[in-house]
């Protein structure tokens, strides 16, 4: 059985990593283990700051948990650009060998009323329930389901995220063992 830790894991993530580890590796058992770790500063970040924060928590939970064979780690983070604010989120998985991988999924402009909120330190899900009279933001599908009508959700851009990460801590391990990746 494989041990897979997720760092600040919720239902959504947890039931992503679940889908995503059964879909790539259907052979094989995994058992996954929680990780909390308190959330420090704004969430306003460069992907590199973003990076930085990732790699320290998978850091921490590998002090904690040598034996695991999978850290994996998401967090949205917002950009400020020339021209707006910019939402995505980063997803770092890394193998009980170090080798890790991340991937930055699908990014979209924040409407300027919610990015007055992040700004002023208000909560991402708290932001879009005052702004558009919502409720339960965080555990359905977020603000980019509310944005597209539910044609792509919250989770739909973590799976695609989690999806090329975990291929390529895949892909760099086959590499370092001479082991022929399948393309099927």
């Amino acid at each position: 059985m494989k041990k897979i830790i997720l760092i600040n894991s919720g239902p959504l993530k947890l039931n992503l990593v679940t889908k995503v580890f059964a879909q790539k590796f259907p052979d094989q058992e995994f058992e996954i283990t929680p990780f909390d770790m308190p959330s420090k500063g704004s969430d306003i970040l460069s992907k590199e700051n973003c990076l930085k924060i990732l790699r320290n928590a998978v850091d921490q939970a590998q002090q904690e948990h040598p034996d695991a064979n999978y850290y994996i780690m998401m967090r949205g983070r917002f950009e400020e650009t020339p021209t707006c604010m910019e939402e995505c989120a980063l997803v770092l998985v890394r193998n009980k060998e170090n080798i890790e991988s991340y991937s930055q999924a699908v990014s979209f402009e924040v409407p300027e009323k919610l990015a007055v909120l992040v700004r002023d330190g208000v909560n991402w899900s708290k932001a879009i329930e005052q702004t558009y009279d919502l409720s339960g933001v965080k555990e359905g599908s977020g603000f980019c389901g509310y944005l597209t009508g539910g044609l792509v959700t919250k989770g739909d851009q973590y799976f695609h995220a989690l999806v090329v990460a975990l291929s390529g801590v895949v892909l760099k391990q086959n590499e370092e063992t001479g082991a022929q990746p399948s393309c099927s």
